[in-house]
């Protein structure tokens, strides 16, 4: 029996001489820091904690990572729809980290125009594709939402959302 050997033997012969360099090693720390981030945050979105507690956690999180505050905002960003949830993103931002929302709440509104006005073109490229086909009338709507060149534009303004409130 003694020439069997069990994995975890296995594997800790083969990895005796293993090390991480220090880049790896604050690689794996972000990659826990993340995690507990995103494990925040769906709690707080969830409301199975509040703000006081996310920040309680946040403080006590921030002696193994420097950067769990930042990491935080980026994952409540990601998070969000800032379309639907915009008040979500608002309180989490003031209340755990004591950011001013005005600016992040301006770009939202800046890309909601954007998004309605895209939105609007749509629907009267629409109409008028419809119109040459000899459909027409006063109560035709077309559905612009469900069509695939919609949903591609609206991810491409959303992504590029995302990206400029990560930047703040």
């Amino acid at each position: 029996m003694s020439g069997i050997r069990s994995t975890v033997d296995i594997v800790m012969e083969r990895t005796k001489n293993l090390t991480l360099s220090d880049e790896e090693k604050q690689k794996l720390r972000l990659d826990e820091c993340r995690k507990k981030c995103i494990s925040l945050v769906s709690r707080y979105l969830a409301q199975i904690i509040d703000a006081t507690a996310v920040r309680s956690q946040l403080e006590q999180d921030r002696q193994e990572c420097p950067e769990m505050e930042s990491v935080f905002r980026q994952e409540l960003i990601r998070a969000v729809d800032p379309f639907t949830e915009k008040q979500s993103l608002a309180a989490g931002l003031k209340d755990i980290l004591n950011i001013d929302t005005a600016p992040y709440m301006e770009i939202i509104s800046s890309f909601e125009s954007s998004l309605g006005r895209l939105l609007g073109e749509e629907k009267e490229k629409a109409l008028a594709a419809l119109k040459q086909q000899g459909v027409s009338g006063s109560a035709l709507l077309p559905n612009v939402e469900g069509t695939p060149r919609w949903k591609d534009e609206r991810a491409k303004l959303t992504a590029s959302l995302w990206e400029e409130l990560s930047r703040l």
